[in-house]
C-alpha cells in the first residue's frame, strides 16, 4: 500500500494504516515523546492521495479524490 509522510522537527505527520494497508486517517509521531496520535480520522480527510506541511509549519495540506458538488475544503485542526 501506499502511504505519505510529511516530516517537521518535532516529529512526522504520517497516513495511519490498518493491518490490511487501508488508510485510516493522519497521524503524528512525536520524536520527543516517542508516541503516535491520530490527527484526524479518515471519516473527516477522506481519501488522501499526498500530504505535506505548509511552509510556515502551522498546516498540513493534501489531495483526495473529488466529491460531486464539493470543489474546496478547509479542515482546522486544534
Amino acid at each position: 500500500p501506499i502511504g505519505y509522510f510529511a516530516s517537521v522537527p518535532q516529529g512526522v505527520y504520517y497516513t495511519g494504516q490498518d493491518e490490511r494497508g487501508r488508510y485510516t486517517g493522519l497521524r503524528f509521531f512525536d520524536y520527543a515523546q516517542r508516541r503516535s496520535v491520530e490527527v484526524a480520522p479518515r471519516s473527516i480527510t477522506g481519501p488522501v492521495n499526498s500530504l505535506t506541511v505548509t511552509p510556515d509549519g502551522r498546516g498540513l495540506v493534501y489531495t483526495r479524490n473529488p466529491k460531486d458538488g464539493i470543489d474546496l475544503a478547509l479542515i482546522q485542526f486544534q
